[in-house]
């Protein structure tokens, strides 16, 4: 009985010590975990650092220092909990074309995914990885670049769920201000769902530089913010769907451009006191402005102290070309306005058209519109033709004015029939 006894005691403690000797080792296993991680994650991965194993609070293993086969990214510490399916990652630091940073995250696999949409090209969101997973994690010291432009010390927090994903960027230092951004994608969706919305703090127009054209000047401190939504995985079917507003806010400042000297000059007739439309910066107090989309109909009203612009038309993104008409004005303003205006036209719209690339568009009177103004200034009873019929009295001499107004009425008359069907 002792002899029995003591076989089986002895058999537990082998059979003990084989154990332990399996689970303190577990580098042994190494091409196992690996192919592991790698069906879990959906990537090739190689582990560089050691394998452990902890017991409490729930069993789960360790791994030091993965990194993908080609060397994407790399993580200190992959946990995996067998028990809850669930996967921590800490110091994910990850380096790819304009981007790199240093990220924490968690995550379980989605396994009734048979459902799932099937993308059938690449697309800005990967639709079958957010099926896959339901996760969430935070990235810091991200930094960003885009040409020659580059952003430092972003931080990231995101959450994917079901399929919807979000992302919440934090920039404390762009262009001199700061920055928020909020991105939602919904692939299960189809197409993709996007909400974007974002907001711009005290923003140095003049480190903006780099976006604008060299024969832009301008210094000022501004605001922007707005919120768009869109549809689709591709650049062409966002630019195809995209609907939303943004609004611009701003100043005092100083402003120079070619598009404003071609407005300068063409409210030349409508200023008041020699100078008025040189071209060159003008300093200004206030700058408001609200840019609408819808697909590639755009509209645009902006105020610029008391010159007032009304555009609408269409951008095409694919071409980058622009053609819009507008309206300019020389509203009512306080004495130190940027511009002046003769009282008796205040208010009156100058017609423009716009066509070209959207960062040099080509500006010039329109001469439909200007057409169908000059038939307004010789309709009788009109407001036009009531400030018209007053510039002839203040402007025009005694004994040329009658000729001035039948002038004006032949030409209205004129205008009128040839727009007769």
């Amino acid at each position: 009985m002792r002899k029995a006894a003591l076989g089986i005691g002895i058999i537990a403690l082998l059979a003990l010590a084989a154990g332990a000797w399996l689970l303190t080792d577990l580098n042994r296993f190494r091409p196992q975990v690996e192919a592991l991680i790698a069906e879990q994650a959906g990537f090739d991965i190689e582990i560089l650092g050691d394998l452990g194993w902890r017991l409490l609070p729930m069993p789960a293993v360790t791994v030091e220092r993965v990194q993908t086969v080609g060397g994407e990214w790399q993580v200190d510490e992959w946990r995996y909990s067998p028990i809850r399916d669930h996967h921590a990652v800490r110091g994910l630091q990850f380096q790819a074309q304009g981007a790199e940073g240093r990220c924490d995250l968690e995550f379980r696999p989605r396994h009734s995914t048979s459902t799932s949409p099937q993308a059938t090209a690449p697309g800005l969101v990967p639709v079958q990885a957010l099926h896959q997973v339901n996760g969430s994690g935070r990235c810091g010291e991200v930094h960003l670049r885009f040409g020659d432009q580059r952003f430092e010390d972003l931080t990231v927090e995101f959450e994917v769920v079901g399929g919807a994903a979000r992302l919440d960027l934090q920039a404390p230092s762009v262009y001199g201000g700061s920055a928020s951004a909020r991105i939602e994608a919904d692939a299960a969706a189809e197409p993709v769902d996007w909400n974007v919305r974002f907001n711009a703090d005290r923003l140095r127009a003049q480190d903006l530089k780099p976006w604008l054209t060299e024969a832009v000047v301008w210094e000022a401190e501004l605001a922007y913010q707005g919120e768009f939504q869109m549809q689709g995985n591709s650049v062409p079917e966002l630019a195809a769907s995209i609907v939303g507003e943004s609004r611009l806010d701003g100043g005092p400042g100083r402003l120079g451009a070619p598009f404003l000297d071609q407005v300068k000059k063409a409210a030349s007739p409508f200023a008041r006191g020699a100078g008025k439309a040189a071209p060159g910066p003008v300093r200004y107090q206030s700058l408001a402005g609200t840019w609408s989309i819808e697909g590639a109909a755009q509209r645009l009203v902006i105020a610029l102290d008391n010159l007032v612009l009304k555009a609408k038309g269409e951008y095409q993104l694919a071409d980058d070309r622009l053609d819009m008409t507008a309206k300019v004005a020389i509203e009512e303003g306080a004495e130190d306005a940027a511009f002046e205006a003769n009282p008796l036209l205040t208010g009156i719209g100058i017609p423009l058209r716009c066509a070209g690339r959207l960062a040099e568009p080509g500006c010039a009177l329109d001469d439909d519109a200007v057409r169908q103004l000059l038939a307004e200034a010789a309709k009788d009873g009109s407001e036009m033709q009531r400030k018209v019929d007053a510039i002839i009295e203040e402007k025009v001499p005694p004994k040329q004015r009658q000729a001035a107004r039948a002038v004006l009425r032949l030409l209205g008359g004129s205008i009128r029939e040839d727009e007769q069907p």
